[in-house]
């Protein structure tokens, strides 16, 4: 969340005690989640659509 609101890899470290090495990795991970489970939340909603 802080990465969206602007924060840069370094301050987000920073501020939560941890190596900013962490935060990329963390936010890669949160990245890759998202455009994994993407692709099917828009077909499932696409299918919801089309029975309503």
């Amino acid at each position: 969340m802080l990465s969206r609101q602007g924060y840069t890899n370094r301050e987000i470290a920073q501020q939560m005690g941890i190596a900013e090495k962490t935060v990329e990795q963390h936010i890669s991970k949160a990245l890759r989640l998202v455009r994994d489970w993407l692709p099917n939340y828009l077909l499932m909603v696409f299918i919801l659509s089309l029975i309503h």
